[in-house]
């Protein structure tokens, strides 16, 4: 205890009527109960401080000290409060005032500034200390430091307003309809959130090589417009997260000091979007005089904030793109999900939609027109059930319906739809919607011709007629997409090479898809069964022969040797000669294609039950990974797209299919740079 500390005083003449011993033992109680509060006062994590009737302090514990940081020159002991320096200057009043009027003091909440120059705040109690004779004869002082409180507080309303302005910015993003507009927002909403006086948006303009102005706010109304801003593109990184002012003339931002200057602000801070310098640009917030240093906490809030504008700002443009995209097709894009009642809720629709059918998609999506109420005929609907039904499933399904349009006209659509699973679980349904009016009118009339004309060629037209739809609406689409993308490279400045080479690929061989139909046909005709393929035993060796002695002319001419390895048995298969020789043909024509110099050979061997025919060249062969694909429609072994080979890929494809159909197999073995194998596997007549 400090030797200041009065101490209870114990009368030393014995008293009238009381033994020394009994004496000896109240005071020895009562100093051991002083020593015990004394002990206590000491050891309590509260500032306690003692104050006799007059208001001087008799008392003050270690907390105290510690809290206000004295030395013991400035022990606030036999002083006043008035007396403390760095104390407020209204507590000694409200003290004096408990002392008079013996009220409690309730948690007062006061700065402190200490010696060493920091401010503390503090949270003061008073209680008088009442004589049951003599009124208040003092009171006490129980002091808590509550500055890391107060820093919690502040920092979680700090939070919090950076917390508030996010749903703004997303409020800005789906109300504004450009993505300038929600820059603007974003300027006012980051303006007023870091309680700046200006905030001016900066975009990379590509022609300058700088950051120029694209959106202003300002706190004051009623100014002269300074003029707009421009800085050097090597400024922002330099600025990015730290605090400026236009005295700082080391970083070389004239510019920049010229525009504070002019709007008379002192100080700017930086929050740079966009990852890609030529679609990025930056926030920039100025203040007009020189504030609270920002703490790491509110740098990291307005760094999450940059974030989300940043995202914003992105998904506007990519949703513009997409837009734009959208509008080239001529199909219909949708999305919607099942609502409690098993109907559908539709949450997009593309603006073709009311191309198609004559309804505004605002008004599907609003529920103004029901979608199932548009198909009038009962067979549809019931088809549309089952067809949600299987999407409900979570499976793909595709379904031709029809519709009353607006105008009261009937249109065929068909709907092709794939659901999924959305990040809360939700199952969502996606796909294309198209008008297959017109073909499906083409193949009514084709059926009533059918009705006159052979089976195979009513089957031809109509698939044909099919096939013409089906080839225009993604040609369109490929089309589409193809000058979309080379009008966004023809505005990049150094577009990279091959994007330009793959787009410019892309629309060229659009073009040539229409040539393909002939082949597709074919295929189809053989894959739906409508070619007649014989089985009748065939002498296997004449064939291969006759076929091998149409290229042993021009196989010469070009230095590649054929060589003929037949069997000493005369093999005889069961298959159909004609397409057996056609096999042939396109094989040999597969290796004359892919041979410049050494040999092809054909080769045959009798089995017990079958007939192996082997087919050798020492071309250019195929990587083991795309030998599969050789014999898949539309493949030639490797799918880049820059290959020296012509060919619709088809020609493997009808081998294999007439190989089957003919009860064999064919396989197929490669060596990129040696050659290709391709072996034929034929049941014997006499097997």
């Amino acid at each position: 205890m400090d030797s200041t500390n009065r101490n209870l005083e114990v009368p030393t003449e014995p008293l009238k009527g009381v033994s020394l011993d009994a004496l000896d033992e109240v005071e020895a109680a009562l100093f051991q109960s002083e020593a015990l509060y004394q002990t206590f006062l000491e050891q309590s994590p509260i500032g306690i401080a003692h104050l006799d009737a007059s208001g001087l302090v008799t008392f003050e514990n270690h907390q105290l000290r510690a809290i206000t940081g004295e030395d013991a020159e400035a022990a606030w002991i036999g002083r006043s409060l008035a007396e403390i320096e760095g104390l407020d200057a209204d507590l000694p009043a409200l003290v004096d005032q408990m002392l008079a009027e013996g009220e409690s003091l309730n948690g007062e909440e006061r700065p402190f500034e200490r010696q060493d120059g920091a401010t503390r705040y503090l949270r003061i109690h008073g209680t008088p200390i009442q004589h049951p004779e003599h009124g208040t004869v003092g009171g006490v002082l129980m002091i808590s430091d509550i500055t890391a409180e107060r820093e919690r507080d502040e920092e979680l309303r700090l939070l919090r307003r950076y917390d508030e302005a996010e749903p703004v910015l997303h409020h800005a993003a789906r109300s504004q309809s450009s993505a300038h507009g929600f820059l603007e927002e974003a300027a006012a909403v980051l303006g007023e959130t870091t309680r700046a006086d200006h905030a001016v948006v900066l975009l990379f303009d590509d022609t300058r090589g700088s950051y120029t102005e694209d959106a202003r706010w300002s706190r004051r109304s009623g100014d002269a417009e300074p003029p707009p801003l421009r800085l050097d593109a090597q400024l922002l990184p330099v600025m990015a997260g730290s605090r400026l002012t236009y005295a700082h003339t080391e970083l070389g931002a004239p510019h920049l000091r010229e525009f504070l200057a002019a709007i008379g602000a002192r100080e700017a801070v930086a929050l740079p979007f966009g990852t890609d310098t030529s679609q990025g640009g930056a926030l920039l917030m100025m203040r007009d005089s020189e504030g609270e240093r920002w703490t790491q906490t509110e740098s990291a809030a307005l760094g999450r904030l940059g974030v989300l504008v940043e995202t914003l700002w992105a998904g506007m443009r990519a949703e513009a793109r997409y837009r734009r995209i959208v509008g080239s097709i001529e199909d219909c894009l949708f999305s919607f999900w099942f609502g409690a009642d098993g109907e559908r809720t539709y949450s997009f629709l593309s603006e073709q939609v009311e191309t198609i059918t004559g309804y505004r998609g605002d008004d599907v999506l609003t529920g103004v027109c029901s979608w199932r109420g548009c198909i009038v005929h009962p067979e549809d609907r019931a088809a549309l059930a089952s067809h949600d039904r299987t999407l409900a499933q979570e499976q793909e399904s595709r379904l031709i319906y029809r519709i009353q349009t607006a105008n009261g006209k009937i249109r065929w659509l068909r709907e092709t739809a794939t659901p999924r699973r959305d990040h809360a679980g939700r199952l969502v349904v996606a796909g294309v919607l198209s008008d297959v009016t017109e073909a499906r009118e083409t193949e009514a009339d084709l059926v009533r011709t059918k009705q006159d004309a052979a089976s195979a060629t009513r089957a031809k037209s109509s698939f044909l007629s099919m096939m013409s739809h089906e080839i225009r609406t993604p040609l369109g689409s490929i089309n589409g997409f193809a000058e979309l993308l080379l009008e966004e490279v023809a505005e990049m400045d150094d577009p990279p090479p091959v994007v330009v080479e793959f787009a410019t690929t892309i629309r060229e061989g659009s073009t040539k898809v229409l040539r393909l139909i002939n082949d597709i046909f074919d295929l189809a005709t053989l894959q739906s069964g409508r070619v007649d393929v014989e089985h009748h035993p065939v002498t296997l060796h004449p064939v291969i022969q006759a076929t091998a002695q149409r290229y042993e002319a021009p196989f010469i001419e070009r230095g590649i040797t054929l060589c003929l390895d037949l069997d000493e048995t005369e093999p005889i298969v069961l298959g159909d000669a004609g397409r057996i020789g056609q096999v042939l043909d396109q094989l040999l024509s597969n290796a004359a294609k892919f041979t410049d110099e050494g040999q092809v050979r054909i080769a045959t061997e009798s089995l017990d039950h079958t007939v192996r025919i082997r087919v050798e060249d020492t071309g250019i062969g195929v990587a083991p990974e795309y030998v599969d694909e050789m014999f898949e429609p539309f493949s030639q072994g490797d799918n880049r797209l820059n290959r020296d080979f012509e060919g619709s890929g088809l020609g493997l494809a009808l081998v294999r299919r007439l190989i089957e159909a003919m009860n064999g197999t064919i396989t197929a073995e490669s060596t990129q740079g040696e050659g290709t194998t391709f072996e034929i596997i034929l049941p014997r007549a006499d097997g």
